[in-house]
């Protein structure tokens, strides 16, 4: 996998929820090619060949990248889930579980619309 250091630039600390990393004006750290391609969006990101890489750096740039896709895996089994699981409600059960996402179904309308509605649901705003 390969890394890439990134120096941030910012006046004030910054927190990427999607790499789960904190940066602290000055900060430079080795991320991911795709947190580096995101994150270089932002005029404080700026690549940098300043510093070695040391094992210790590379190392837990690895393992929080697994952690992350591990995350990934576990939401999208859970979504794949639910997804199964509506298959085989019926109307009332389909007007129970969205309103766990604040939504009324209209009851009137066949229930594999009602379930296309659902699935909708959940792959947009994920399992709950």
């Amino acid at each position: 996998m390969d890394l890439v250091r990134l120096k941030y630039n910012g006046r004030k600390a910054f927190k990427d929820k999607a790499s789960k990393t904190s940066w602290d004006p000055g900060d430079s750290k080795l991320v991911t090619v795709d947190a580096a391609r995101r994150l270089s969006k932002f005029a404080e990101f700026k690549p940098t060949t300043d510093g070695k890489n040391t094992a210790e750096e590379i190392q837990a740039a690895l393992t929080l990248q697994n952690e992350i896709s591990q995350e990934d895996k576990q939401e999208r089994e859970q979504v794949e889930g639910v997804l199964l699981t509506i298959e085989s409600m019926d109307k009332g059960a389909l007007e129970t579980y969205a309103a766990k996402y604040e939504v009324s179904l209209d009851r009137r309308k066949k229930t594999e619309d009602l379930r296309v509605q659902v699935a909708g649901l959940v792959e947009q705003f994920g399992a709950r």
